[in-house]
């Protein structure tokens, strides 16, 4: 996927995002939808600027790439002389930040290090790496780094047919396909007022117990409502802070994540999106209060909030729910909207992680992918394939030092990046 931080894509039919879509829509209409969002946000946002005009470009273009790790498990790391992988959003990668071609790190690198972390861990156990990548890449190979976990589903469709022909709990496998299949049929009048994008005549009264009765029904879709509030906090945002690295030409990242803490704490001990719901009236009263959106707008954010929900349903499902006597029908009938629910249902998210890195490794080593990056706004979050060995992409590992806001680089590690996933026990967080 072409990533909008490196040249926001022209449309030649924008739409208007708040109309109600046509009975019929095709993937077409989908994707001027979606870049038609993109501009909006560009437009009619504090910070929406940044969506091209971040540090990206500087921090992958030229000789050499400086990626930050954040770790409580340094010295295990130097001892064991190999770096894992880790699942989640962005497939199975090692997650970091950039390091600025000037040596001072992205604002994430503090979240992580100074914020987040230290909430589990003393901070005097917290490290981090720097991984040097000596790779020239073009313009258009970084444009191509583009991941979007939120139509990983048809890929899950086929991962959950491969465990289910290894597995001997057939029972098991049967269960959950009829859980799933009842759901959905149960449910469907509910997600096509979603799928449809049909907003104008939901009232925000009505669309709160869609809300509420969606999420409740299907927490497997709760990365939806994550992502929706990341993307108004981190866009609308304007507290001195926010505009302080505006200015640094970053997003602020504490501001989402300390919203996302404070009301749903859960997220901060495990990072679970099923465990991911706030109220709606619990997230306007927040916003109300707190420095982070000055003005808020109540109105606005109702009625952005309610069509960007829509919006990804509609993304997710494609089309509409229509009754189904199988659960195979509904699969092909819906595989991205499918294949997300049984990720996030399955009793062992790490096994199905493991099944999942094979087909995401082929494809990056196919098109070239060495940072996957989500695609959408550019936060500071970044992946390394770790398969840099096998496709003799040259790096170095650093230990790293903080000196006046600067990261200074160390001792070089003898430290191998691996495509073997961490083990569950020794996973902190992303």
């Amino acid at each position: 996927m072409i990533l909008p931080w490196i040249k926001l894509p022209s449309c030649k039919k924008k739409l208007y995002i708040f109309k109600n879509a046509p009975d019929k829509v095709n993937e077409k209409f989908i994707n001027d939808l979606s870049i038609s969002w993109l501009h909006f946000m560009k437009d009619n946002t504090s910070l929406g600027f940044l969506f091209d005009r971040n540090t990206y470009k500087e921090d992958l273009l030229g000789r050499k790439i400086r990626l930050l790790h954040v770790t409580p498990s340094l010295n295990k790391l130097k001892k064991s002389k190999r770096l894992n992988s880790s699942g989640g959003g962005l497939g199975s990668v090692i997650y970091c930040c950039p390091l600025h071609k000037n040596f001072t790190p992205h604002n994430l690198f503090y979240l992580y290090s100074q914020f987040q972390l230290p909430k589990k861990i003393p901070r005097e156990k917290i490290g981090s790496i720097c991984i040097e990548i000596d790779s020239k890449f073009s313009l258009n190979q970084i444009a191509n780094f583009g991941v979007d976990y939120t139509l990983f589903g048809r890929l899950h469709c086929q991962v959950w047919g491969e465990l289910k022909s290894i597995s001997k709990d057939k029972e098991y496998f049967k269960q959950l396909e009829k859980n799933i299949l009842d759901r959905m049929n149960e449910n469907k009048n509910y997600l096509n007022l979603l799928t449809s994008y049909k907003m104008e005549k939901i009232s925000f009264n009505k669309f709160q117990i869609i809300y509420d009765k969606i999420f409740n029904e299907f927490p497997e879709l709760r990365f939806i409502l994550y992502e929706v509030l990341a993307e108004y906090i981190l866009l609308n945002q304007n507290n001195k802070k926010a505009l302080y690295y505006a200015k640094k030409r970053e997003f602020f990242n504490e501001n989402h994540k300390k919203f996302i803490w404070d009301l749903c704490p859960t997220m901060l001990k495990k990072f679970d999106m099923k465990n991911f719901f706030i109220s709606i009236n619990k997230i306007s009263n927040y916003l109300k209060k707190r420095d982070i959106i000055k003005d808020f707008n109540e109105k606005s954010f109702q009625n952005w909030f309610k069509w960007r929900i829509s919006y990804y349903f509609l993304k997710v499902g494609e089309k509409l729910i229509d009754e189904h006597n199988s659960f195979e029908d509904l699969m092909d009938s819906h595989p991205n909207l499918v294949g997300q629910v049984l990720y996030r249902a399955f009793r062992d998210k790490h096994l199905f992680e493991l099944f999942r890195s094979k087909h995401l490794y082929k494809y990056w080593q196919k098109e070239g992918i060495i940072i996957p990056i989500y695609s959408i706004v550019a936060k500071g979050e970044m992946g390394i394939n770790p398969n840099l060995d096998k496709l003799n992409i040259r790096y170095s590992v650093y230990e790293t030092e903080v000196l006046n806001g600067k990261i200074r680089l160390g001792k070089k590690i003898d430290l191998k990046i691996s495509p073997n996933m961490i083990n569950k026990s020794d996973v902190v967080t992303r």
